[in-house]
């Protein structure tokens, strides 16, 4: 009977929110859901981010209203989180800034970067060299702003609404840094 049940949720695509558990990818660790203010988050998905053939860090998404639709993650209200579990074993706070810049630049027209510019320059601040097993929270609640929180250690807060649905194009866009991650954060 069991397996009966099983295979028609593996038929009907549905079995992901029956399971619960860790995610892991690429050795780090995602649970299925979290709190961030007064509000559960749920875990969308998890990919790894790659530059050729070496793993750069494992990256998850958060929201009240998981969704496979970039779309509807960047529009949907709420609190919501990025984390992103550090792989390789170091990336200078040089290389991390410029692709923050390069990714934000491939996602959006030039009008809105330039909204954005300033607090970019901000977020890119907040971010030192970054070693393995670092672990970064970018934590979004509406009319608060992005917290960026290094190894549980608030780095500081970037305001507007629009600063972190700008942020998660660099991951979700239509030019995303790595399509595969891309795919793993929306659970596809």
């Amino acid at each position: 009977m069991k397996l009966m049940i099983a295979s028609l949720f593996l038929i009907l695509g549905t079995i992901p929110t029956l399971v619960a558990g860790d995610t892991t990818v690429g050795g780090a660790k995602f649970s299925e859901s979290l709190t961030l203010g007064e509000q559960t988050l749920l875990l969308t998905g998890a990919g790894l981010r790659k530059k050729l053939f070496i793993k750069v860090y494992a990256g998850a998404l958060y929201a009240a209203k998981p969704s496979n639709q970039a779309d509807e993650l960047i529009a949907a209200g709420g609190n919501k989180s990025m984390r992103m579990h550090i792989i390789y074993k170091s990336i200078s706070a040089k290389k991390i800034r410029d692709a923050w810049t390069e990714g934000l630049k491939n996602n959006l027209a030039a009008d809105k970067f330039t909204v954005i510019e300033a607090r970019l320059e901000e977020f890119n601040q907040l971010f030192p060299d970054l070693q393995k097993n670092d672990v970064i929270e970018m934590n979004f609640q509406p009319g608060v702003g992005t917290e960026v929180v290094l190894n549980g250690e608030s780095r500081g807060n970037v305001e507007g609404d629009d600063f972190f649905s700008s942020l998660l194009l660099v991951w979700i866009g239509d030019k995303p840094a790595d399509e595969n991650l891309k795919k793993g954060i929306l659970g596809q």
